[in-house]
């Protein structure tokens, strides 16, 4: 008995595109993805100004970062309008080792962010800020209380739609899951470096 490609999970209908192809239009999505939302910080910033809020930076992160982040899902939108993509997202709850898995995973993480910041002590070396910590130093509990909320309910679903969903769907009907993760994750990564003061 044959087992056609639609019928596993992790395996997609090849189209008429190319792997170089499904590659450049990635980079065309990610790059779309990072120019305009900085642009858009940049103009809102001006905009800021002239209602006297110029250089208070809680407001910048807060509307300007809200203003981005539905840009890149417009951009996603926009893009699956056009050219539909298959977005892989699994809807399961995990099993009890996989819980087990993630529990250990951000206990490391917080232990690993522990030991990162006593051995910066020690060394008296600087930490690193980025765009949330400088909003946080004047109203902490403003920008993190919107961090947490905006993060979990607005910016995560957005670029999980965008990079996950469109960017890495788009590879993964040409170059399989692994290539497209792998891409997916660097250019991830990238667009957030902008965020590094």
């Amino acid at each position: 008995m044959s087992t056609s490609t639609y019928n596993q999970p992790d395996v997609q209908p090849r189209t008429a595109d190319s792997p170089r192809r499904a590659l450049l239009v990635a980079l065309g999505l990610l790059f779309a993805a990072a120019i305009p939302p900085l642009a858009i910080v940049e103009g809102f910033k001006l905009v800021q100004a002239q209602f006297g809020y110029g250089g208070d930076l809680a407001v910048t992160y807060i509307g300007g970062g809200l203003l981005a982040t539905i840009a890149i899902g417009l951009i996603g939108v926009a893009y699956n309008r056009v050219r539909p993509v298959t977005v892989h997202v699994p809807r399961w709850l995990p099993t009890v080792r996989e819980g087990g898995w993630i529990v250990a995973g951000v206990v490391v993480s917080f232990v690993a962010a522990i030991l990162i910041a006593v051995g910066m002590q020690l060394l008296d070396a600087i930490p690193p800020t980025n765009f949330i910590t400088a909003a946080a130093a004047e109203r902490p509990v403003l920008v993190y209380g919107f961090a947490l909320f905006g993060v979990l309910f607005i910016v995560g679903p957005v670029e999980e739609y965008f990079f996950r969903g469109i960017v890495q769907g788009r590879l993964r009907e040409q170059m399989g899951a692994v290539p497209a993760i792998a891409i997916v994750s660097v250019g991830f990564a990238l667009g957030h470096v902008p965020s590094c003061t």
